[in-house]
């Protein structure tokens, strides 16, 4: 029977023939091996201009990857996952208020409170943070502006 193996970016595939394969029929093994980039770190970045980068922000502990050896480079961030970048690249306390009602037992509460006590963000509504949703490049500017102290130019 035919065999159809996808192709995945970043990883190498192997199909290798096991036993004779002028025979009627021959079995095969298929290898994927990860090619790592961003220094041995995350498979789906090798050869990508933003490589280099993302090794910069995995080496000081601010980018941990989407899943080990993947950093999800053409995976939408969501908003817990930019507040969690930010925790980390601004070294934030922790914060013992609990701002939002629906982030409660998610992986990035902690983090999402931390930047809500610093005054980064106010959710997206009274109680909600919306955790989960894809943060479009409006929102995150905002978060960006004011974890770094930017003030509108006239």
């Amino acid at each position: 029977d035919p065999v159809a193996v996808a192709v995945v970016p970043g990883v190498h595939t192997f199909v290798h023939p096991i036993g004779d394969p002028t025979a009627d029929t021959f079995d095969t093994l298929v290898d994927t091996t990860p090619r790592l980039g961003a220094r041995g770190r995350f498979a789906d970045v090798a050869g990508t201009p933003f490589e280099d980068d993302i090794a910069a922000l995995a080496e000081v502990g601010i980018a941990n990857g989407f899943r080990p050896g993947y950093f999800g480079a053409f995976v939408n961030m969501s908003r817990d996952q930019l507040a969690a970048f930010l925790f980390r690249a601004l070294d934030l306390p922790p914060s013992d208020v609990d701002a939002f009602d629906d982030d409660d037992g998610t992986y990035f509460e902690n983090e999402i409170n931390a930047l809500t006590a610093a005054g980064i963000t106010a959710g997206v509504a009274e109680g909600l943070f919306a955790p989960d949703i894809p943060i479009p490049r409006g929102p995150a500017a905002t978060f960006l502006a004011r974890a770094f102290g930017l003030t509108p130019i006239d």
